[in-house]
């Protein structure tokens, strides 16, 4: 490690506050990525299969790529500000979703989209501004902050698919959605205590201005018809996710060309290349919401004794095993941050890319143990526990590297592009799982087939770009001054 890392021992307030109120948030959010797929080829959608794959993947790469925009705003116009506008606009979004109609249905989904832009590269950011840019503590409280707001997200996806199984799918937003309420009531309760360990020094940041909220309010109603028109016309979505993503790989190149020193401008360079190796373990990520509960709807036995679980509760593993791998890793890297060990933020994403892919490999050998048959769902237990072991040495790293590689400022600008990546990577799961559609009268054998060739070309595929990293993260190391 290099000796201007800084070591503390202890996690400011902060951290556990935000934490609350992000797991409250992954609460209700959590429910669009546990049910949309399903719920889309409902009679109220009345989508078909594979149009509701594209769909997902157009939603879940607009809940990634907006707040690039939003986290932009936010460096602009105040985090505080961005965070309450965020919350009230999605609280209005499942508020529409609670009605059963098919033109609210794609207005709530725009409405928490435009919410999500800004909210939630706001929160990720403080979480970020809390530490100093080189405090060797600074991994460790990502890793506890993804871990804890994934409590969320199991809540979320054991219980809501329960719900609209046995009950109905709008009483589950309408249900769901209390939980942004809570999020908001949270947050203007303790704001002022999150205030005093940010270590930002530009204190405009958190300033309350009227005018400032009004046009957070206006860039919001613009993200909700740039929402609603990516969501009708999909082809549409899919430029302009590419677009955008070109786009701000080259505006992170100028940025690099702007700053004094080199040492900035190489950390920006280090953070360009970790984003790129990303998309292919948050592809795998994406198609844990997209590809696998549509797997394990038509091609494994969900029986457990005489219960029947939901596709969609399955998914519902990933947050399950990130709390407890999760808290082992939280101690891990405080542990050896002491001791000056702690593994590269580039061994990680490469250790992360090559266990990640391990997951489909093991899947696809299950799959072919008995080619035939439906699999027993309890054999996608250890393929879970491979997806979230790689998902926690690179999703919550790079939360933790978006703040620390980037310059003063534009933390949010940073956050959300880390986030676009994962959006773009979701029009990549959708072009994947596009493969594995087949007739409805299809043989089980046939379909068991054509899944298998997919998953174990897709986890070569990011095989090998986990060995790739692994041989390149002494580069990347010089480029963020590590060792």
């Amino acid at each position: 490690m290099s000796n201007s890392i800084e070591h503390s021992h202890t996690h400011p307030k902060a951290l556990w506050y935000l934490s609350l109120i992000y797991a409250l948030y992954a609460i209700a959010y959590g429910v669009l990525f546990a049910n949309l797929l399903i719920y889309s080829q409902t009679k109220t959608v009345g989508f078909l299969e594979n149009y509701a794959f594209e769909f997902m993947a157009s939603f879940t790469s607009l809940t990634f790529i907006l707040p690039l925009i939003g986290g932009s705003l936010a460096d602009k116009f105040g985090f505080k500000n961005a965070i309450r506008v965020g919350l009230i606009f999605c609280i209005i979004g499942f508020a529409l979703l609670s009605i059963n109609n098919s033109l609210c249905f794609y207005l709530g989904v725009s409405f928490a989209l435009a919410g999500n832009a800004l909210s939630m590269p706001s929160i990720w950011s403080m979480v970020g501004m809390i530490y100093n840019k080189d405090d060797s503590t600074r991994e460790s409280g990502a890793t506890i902050f993804y871990f804890l707001f994934n409590i969320g997200f199991l809540i979320s996806f054991s219980c809501s698919p329960l719900m609209a199984t046995y009950i109905d799918y709008h009483i589950m937003f309408a249900v769901f959605g209390i939980c942004f309420v809570l999020a908001f009531v949270v947050y203007i309760l303790l704001h002022k205590k999150i205030e005093q360990d940010i270590k930002c020094k530009i204190n405009s940041y958190f300033q309350k201005n009227i005018s400032n909220i009004s046009i957070l309010t206006l860039f919001a109603v613009l993200g909700v018809v740039i929402s609603l028109i990516c969501l009708l016309f999909l082809s549409v979505n899919q430029v302009i996710v590419w677009a955008v993503t070109v786009l701000a790989l080259i505006y992170l190149v100028y940025l690099s060309f702007k700053q004094n020193d080199k040492s900035s401008a190489k950390k920006i360079y280090a953070f360009i290349l970790l984003c790129i190796l990303a998309v292919a373990y948050i592809t795998i990520y994406n198609s844990e919401f997209n590809l696998l509960p549509d797997f394990i709807e038509h091609n494994v036995n969900s029986m457990v004794g005489s219960f029947n679980i939901p596709s969609s509760m399955v998914v519902s593993l990933d947050p399950l095993f990130c709390i407890i791998i999760g808290f082992m890793l939280g101690k891990l890297w405080v542990n050896l941050a002491k001791k000056d060990k702690n593994p590269s933020l580039s061994t990680k994403f490469s250790l992360g890319l090559i266990i990640s892919a391990l997951g489909y490999i093991l899947l696809s050998y299950f799959i072919k143990m008995d080619i035939s048959k439906e699999m027993s769902i309890l054999l996608t237990i250890p393929v879970f526990v491979l997806f979230v072991c790689g998902e926690l040495l690179v999703l919550p790293i790079g939360i933790a590297m978006s703040g620390r590689l980037s310059p003063e400022g534009k933390e949010g600008l940073f956050m959300g592009v880390w986030n676009l990546i994962q959006g773009t990577s979701a029009l990549v799961t959708g072009y994947i799982a596009s493969f594995t559609v087949v007739n409805i009268q299809t043989s089980i054998t046939e379909k068991n087939v054509q899944y298998f060739k997919v998953f174990i070309i897709f986890g070569g595929v990011v095989l090998l770009f986990g060995v790739i990293a692994f041989c390149i993260r002494k580069h990347f190391n010089r480029l963020t001054n590590s060792n």
